[in-house]
């Protein structure tokens, strides 16, 4: 009777171990390296143009484990190959984990030689996307990239055709569209201001806006500089959340940097007309980890709807 319980109790505890060994294999090195393609359709009130397709892309933290530069450029070659009419890239280039993953560790004095070419590699690797997208690339600025240095994220994209905006619109006029697009300097290492760009718009245009930080979807504190004509984006664009990084069935993401996190785990969430679309990213920070939430390239299919409206749907690349 003893021998079959001690039999038990170990095929048991092998068994709890052979599952820690495999989960650990899953979420350090099989997912972070896997990728797929989330697309999300939405209709919105907000848009009165013609149909177009936008591929967002975010947080892609280069490192030399499991996002290095020739990742990089297989990632931006897939994207380019989803035919997009624009590509939005939502921040946090600089990557980094445990140390290196927050300040004082993450900045350019604290760092390699090697990891800070590597960021600024990363960056002018976006070149492509911005020659063979019809409507071009737009980036911005994520708090990782100014705790790493602001000064050398943009010296890096201006050797790049890719549109930086930091609190700055910009305006697409061709190919039968015509909109405009506010892109927000990141609210933790700078100080964005969407109502002075949307007041520069003029009104009744279609406007798109790119935020790093889902959070400025709506943030009530802030709410007070944004123009009287309209108070928070209605149509937004962020990255950030990573989907929590780590997600379980039922219960989510145990663990989440910024608001909407769980909300917008297909994609999008809305707020009565307005639209709110977050990618889960690409890369990783703090633990070289992802479980729940494989790295992503969006594809975003917007056009006009009567209400807001979406839906979403995986396709696994490998």
């Amino acid at each position: 009777m003893l021998k079959s319980k001690l039999k038990y109790v170990w095929i048991s505890f092998a068994a709890i171990v052979a599952l820690g060994i495999i989960l650990a294999f899953k979420a350090f090195w099989h997912e972070p390296r896997s990728l797929i393609i989330k697309e999300v359709k939405i209709e919105s009130p907000h848009w009165h143009g013609k149909p177009i397709r936008i591929a967002l892309i975010a947080d892609i933290h280069a490192d030399n484990y499991h996002m290095p530069l020739s990742r990089v450029k297989t990632i931006i070659t897939k994207t380019s190959a989803l035919n997009p009419d624009l590509v939005f890239i939502g921040g946090d280039y600089a990557g980094g984990h445990f140390g290196q993953s927050h300040k004082p560790g993450t900045s350019l004095e604290n760092r390699s030689d090697d990891d800070n070419q590597l960021h600024r590699d990363l960056i002018t690797a976006f070149d492509p996307l911005a020659k063979n997208t019809p409507l071009g690339a737009i980036a911005i600025m994520g708090n990782h990239d100014c705790w790493w240095s602001c000064d050398e994220t943009r010296k890096a994209f201006s050797q790049t055709k890719v549109v930086f905006l930091e609190n700055r619109n910009h305006h697409i006029q061709q190919l039968g569209w015509d909109f405009w697009v506010i892109g927000l300097e990141d609210d933790y290492s700078q100080h964005p201001d969407y109502g002075l760009q949307f007041s520069q718009i003029p009104s009744g245009a279609d406007v798109l806006t790119l935020a790093h930080n889902p959070r400025l979807f709506y943030l009530p504190e802030a709410s007070m500089v944004f123009s009287s004509r309209s108070k928070y984006p209605n149509i937004q664009f962020s990255g950030h959340s990573h989907g929590g990084q780590v997600r379980f069935p039922i219960i989510g993401a145990p663990v989440t940097s910024t608001p909407y996190t769980n909300e917008t785990i297909d994609g999008y969430m809305f707020e009565n007309s307005r639209t709110l679309i977050v990618t889960s990213g690409l890369g990783e920070t703090g633990l070289p980890v992802r479980f729940g939430v494989p790295p992503e390239i969006m594809i975003v299919e917007l056009k006009n709807g009567a209400r807001a409206s979406g839906s979403s749907r995986r396709i696994k690349l490998r």
